[in-house]
């Protein structure tokens, strides 16, 4: 058997769709054993989503779902029964994390409040993943992704750069970054909170708000309010190769020569053109101020060379400079590829496909990604009647009577 970094960890995730599944699959990916408990017949909602494989909607063939729940385990409980929150608590006893992002509402009614379950476990951790935290004049506020990357934060500065602030409003950013950022801020606090219980004995109940998630990471704006009592908004004039994206002959790529020190070598690396050396140029406010003139000059200049040509020279003369990948484009790279980035996975309904290793590497105890995502109550013959010891008979019983 493998020795991973997290082998001796025992996981229970009561999560859906993408904060609390995407922590739990963090500590999955490095080995902990974790065990997704869905509502029978309805299961998690990422399971919904599109993209889905071939394009045909099925429970089974979310790539979100796939990609979410890798190296897991799943059963299937009904916790509004007396029978499946029985079931439930006694995962919980032989658990170390239980993983959750329901609505603090929700845990209460069903009674599975952490001052609950640490009377049947006292040295477990719960993580609660919730919209605003489970105390404060919003706790019981509903949420998205929109809604917290923009009371956060992020969305007022995106995009950061813009022609016209009236009628170029915020957005959100590319992805759903506020649920995953929440899922990665929880997995991190959550090890802190096992090193902690390894000294001490003691659980803990961890409280994350993905609101304050986001607000946390705004960064430079963030840090501009606090030390100056500034408020960044966007439309910043533009600095001369310092934010553009230029265009090429196979897409974009991304350039930062504000200096001359790396201005004069990207010259160098697009064809060293005539007009670089015009008065108007010379240094860069020049540039700056006469950015609109000098942009559609470049973009003349580089429409015949690739973006990997232009990244590799820039990248020789120490100047930060990057192609625009699409997802092909990633999933194509040597680079990651010799890195073992991703790796193919077998589903039974969805069959191979390419998922993403863990995000870390660690020299002795590597990450894996050899478990499909569990099929809706795959496991529950192996969970509930194999470890927990109910009959086959009384699972049986179960499933007829809405509990599995």
């Amino acid at each position: 058997m493998e020795n991973y970094a997290l082998s001796d960890l025992k996981v229970v995730e009561l999560a859906s769709f993408i904060s609390g599944p995407f922590c739990a699959k963090l500590m999955g990916d490095l080995g902990a054993e974790v065990i997704k408990v869905e509502e029978p017949g309805v299961g998690d909602e990422a399971r919904r989503h599109e993209p889905f494989k071939d394009d045909i909607p099925h429970p089974e063939r979310s790539g979100l779902f796939l990609y979410l729940n890798t190296n897991k385990l799943g059963v299937t409980l009904n916790l509004r029964t007396a029978t499946g929150l029985r079931i439930f608590k006694e995962l919980v006893r032989g658990a170390d994390i239980l993983v959750e992002n329901n609505h603090p509402s929700l845990v209460e009614e069903l009674g599975i409040e952490y001052q609950t379950l640490k009377e049947i476990n006292p040295t477990l951790i719960m993580i609660s993943i919730s919209p605003f935290g489970q105390s404060g004049p919003y706790r019981d506020y509903k949420t998205s992704n929109l809604v917290s990357i923009h009371m956060g934060g992020i969305g007022y500065v995106t995009p950061w750069i813009v022609d016209d602030l009236e009628h170029q409003p915020p957005l959100k950013g590319g992805g759903r970054q506020a649920d995953f950022l929440a899922g990665l801020s929880a997995a991190i606090v959550t090890m802190a909170a096992v090193w902690q219980r390894q000294m001490s004995g003691l659980g803990c109940h961890i409280d994350l708000s993905e609101h304050e998630a986001v607000a946390a990471i705004v960064g430079r704006d963030l840090v501009s309010h606090t030390m100056d009592d500034l408020v960044q908004t966007r439309g910043v004039p533009p600095v001369a190769g310092a934010f553009s994206l230029i265009r090429c002959k196979n897409g974009y790529f991304q350039v930062y020569v504000r200096e001359d020190r790396q201005w004069w070598p990207f010259v160098e690396a697009i064809g060293s053109p005539g007009w670089a050396r015009e008065e108007r140029f010379k240094d860069p406010q020049s540039r700056t101020d006469n950015w609109d003139a000098l942009e559609p000059l470049i973009w003349d200049s580089t429409k015949d060379i690739n973006k990997e040509e232009i990244f590799h020279k820039c990248q020789a003369d120490h100047i930060a400079c990057a192609p625009a990948n699409d997802m092909e484009e990633v999933f194509r790279s040597g680079h990651l590829e010799a890195r073992g980035t991703f790796v193919e996975i077998d589903h039974p309904q969805a069959g191979k496909a390419r998922y993403p290793r863990a995000l870390h590497h660690l020299s002795r105890t590597p990450s894996r990604a050899t478990r499909p995502a569990p099929l809706l109550g795959e496991h529950n013959g192996e969970i509930i009647s194999g470890r927990l010891g109910y009959s086959r008979e009384e699972l049986v019983r179960m499933r007829e009577a809405g509990v599995i």
